[in-house]
């Protein structure tokens, strides 16, 4: 079966799209922690809105769940058409809202910083802006974990090949993990910016997607014993892990510990009935999410230069209402067209 068929028939996993939900939720929260020009944000609250940058890592386990999971519902994906049919699909998903602030960003600093610098609007437009040890977002504000993830994309092929199964996924973790942490570590140090590399590199953050691909094994293995269990028992260990959440955010955990505790956290969410989870709204954010992404940094200048110096928890309230009413209508005219255009590209060329 090929593969732009399959991913048509794909069982809906709405706990996907919540955990994406909170994802962004987290994400909007730290930007608005560090960069609205508000007062108010006190030393308690800080650090549980500083701690929304784990959201990113949350998006990169999601995302490999979910390519293992459409990947896995057909046969022979590694053939070349279905291969291809990956990759396309993957750039219409994500390249229509790119480029588009791709675009704003080039125009931005051409009026504001009268900045026009070629090879930079390439790194950025092929996602090699990564690469560049000094700085990592030249023109698309958060575009780094895009270009991340466009690289989980492109070895993706690969990785399902190879791994096979949670053992495996478990292994490769750990050796990405302590091979790209020494090398990120040291590149950053030696050639770029340590503190960049520490939180924005390919290098620091690849390791995560593997979880993902770990988290998804142990799911269709132990299914049927997830359905067994007791709902109550389930939403209770929810409500336990949005608490540890909260925990780990005020101690300050690394990363390795979030990325561990998320694997848990998507085993979780996929049997539970709460509507922290199963809710229509979280699932709802959760679909626009990735505009979200790129309009709350909008929303943010926006609101810096018409409420500057206001109270935080009402600027942060604003933000994420015009944020999701935008983005809204962004998934419903740019997103939906780019993937409704790439299935349709997908049909006419790829036999």
């Amino acid at each position: 079966m090929s593969y732009k068929s399959v991913v048509n028939k794909v069982e809906y996993l709405g706990f996907l799209d919540a955990l994406r939900g909170w994802a962004i939720i987290g994400v909007i929260l730290v930007h608005s922690s560090n960069g609205l020009k508000t007062f108010g944000l006190t030393e308690f609250t800080h650090p549980f809105a500083y701690s929304g940058q784990r959201g990113v890592p949350l998006f990169f386990v999601v995302s490999a769940f979910t390519i293992f999971y459409n990947l896995y519902k057909y046969s022979n994906f590694l053939s070349i058409n279905n291969i291809k049919s990956f990759y396309l699909r993957r750039f219409f998903r994500i390249y229509p809202l790119f480029g588009l602030f791709l675009l704003i960003g080039v125009i931005t600093k051409l009026i504001e910083f009268n900045e026009f610098n070629i090879v930079n609007i390439i790194l950025t437009s092929t996602f090699m802006d990564v690469w560049d040890f000094g700085n990592f977002q030249h023109y698309v504000p958060g575009g780094w974990s895009i270009s991340t993830e466009m690289y989980f994309y492109l070895l993706a092929p690969l990785f399902f090949k190879y791994i096979r199964n949670f053992k495996t996924a478990f292994v490769v973790f750990w050796v990405v993990q302590i091979t790209c942490g020494y090398l990120g570590k040291y590149l950053g140090t030696n050639y770029g910016n340590a503190y960049m590399y520490k939180f924005y590199s390919v290098f620091t953050q690849y390791f995560v997607f593997f979880m993902g691909i770990f988290a998804y094994f142990i799911w269709s293995k132990y299914l049927l014993v997830f359905e067994k269990i007791s709902k109550t028992y389930i939403n209770i260990l929810l409500y336990l892990s949005f608490l540890t959440l909260l925990i780990f955010a005020h101690l300050g955990m690394h990363i390795i510990s979030y990325v561990c505790f998320f694997g848990v956290f998507i085993l979780i969410a996929s049997q539970s009935t709460s509507l922290l989870i199963s809710g229509s709204v979280i699932q709802f954010i959760g679909k626009i999410s990735y505009s979200c992404y790129f309009w709350h940094f909008v929303v943010i200048n926006l609101l810096n230069k018409l409420m500057p110096n206001s109270f935080w928890y009402l600027s942060v309230v604003i933000l994420f209402i015009l944020t999701f009413i935008i983005s809204y209508f962004s998934y419903r005219f740019i997103e939906k067209p780019g993937i409704a255009f790439g299935r349709r590209f997908i049909t006419r060329h790829i036999k």
